[in-house]
């Protein structure tokens, strides 16, 4: 399907959605759909290169791997000071 066919599907589905009414804002989403802001954003899932993991021929999504690894059982020194929470003076009156 083209874009525009599937623009006239949602249009005759908004139609059968909403008491046969017609979708008033076409030509406002004629000027907004060509702007930046609303085009869409690729899928890091889809952009991802697939690469072979192992012998059996299975693969793994690659892509970066800024993960965040963080050890719960690792003690970590705790400075309190660097947390506190200090309320602001309040000035007088």
């Amino acid at each position: 399907m083209s874009d525009d066919d599937v623009f006239k599907q949602a249009l005759d589905k908004y139609k059968a959605n909403n008491g046969n009414t017609n979708f008033a804002h076409v030509r406002a989403w004629e000027i907004m759909k060509k702007e930046p802001k609303w085009s869409p954003i690729p899928n890091e899932a889809e952009m991802a290169k697939r690469q072979k993991t192992s012998e059996t021929g299975s693969f793994s999504a690659g892509g970066s791997d800024a993960r965040c690894h963080i050890n719960l059982n690792d003690d970590a020194d705790f400075d309190k000071e660097e947390y506190a929470v200090h309320e602001a003076e309040r000035p007088p009156g």
